[in-house]
């Protein structure tokens, strides 16, 4: 858990350093996600636990911006796995990316990439089992920003959080459909 904080305040400590001389140009943002998750397994069928995340960045051109994120579970989803009820949840997800925009007059779509981490925990509760997992990656996805007013922007995007194998060498998925809002300054 240590190790989280330490990472999460990193990446925050990271953006905010620039914040200074990105907020003389009004290039500073911050903002709050709401997500729904998809773990996606080789042997189960999909769960969908839900997230929120906060999220702070830079734009460093009109096309290029750098942005820090950290979410947590908010609602877990379970599902039937050999005929037992299995619960997800979302313990934390953090990431550091980069965004190319292409600034429109109506909107500015964009494509992700950067670093992920994240935990989850699966629990059976009728056997009282319960294990946990962490990985990070390479994560990647689309997006686009929609300006509210000239300080407010909206968003929506899809990104590929995460995918690899975990310890029983089964497969996985994880994926984001995302909607938030962002503050510039």
């Amino acid at each position: 858990m240590l190790k989280q904080i330490i990472s999460a305040i990193a990446a925050g400590t990271a953006v905010l350093a620039a914040a200074p001389a990105a907020q003389a140009a009004n290039n500073f943002y911050v903002g709050a996600d709401f997500s729904r998750m998809t773990d996606k397994g080789d042997q189960a069928s999909a769960i969908h636990p839900l997230a929120l995340a906060v999220k702070g960045g830079i734009d460093l051109t009109p096309n290029v911006s750098i942005e820090a994120r950290y979410g947590q579970g908010v609602k877990s989803d379970d599902t039937m796995f050999n005929g037992m009820n299995l619960d997800l949840k979302l313990d934390y997800v953090y990431g550091l990316y980069a965004k190319g925009k292409l600034p429109l007059a109506a909107a500015s779509p964009y494509v992700l990439l950067g670093y992920s981490k994240g935990k989850e925990t699966a629990s059976v509760k009728a056997l009282g089992l319960a294990m946990s997992a962490a990985d990070h990656g390479v994560s990647f996805g689309i997006g686009v920003d929609v300006p509210i007013t000239d300080s407010v922007t909206a968003n929506a995007e899809w990104v590929r959080v995460l995918k690899g194998t975990d310890s029983a060498g089964v497969g996985y998925k994880i994926e984001a459909l995302t909607v938030g809002v962002a503050l510039h300054f």
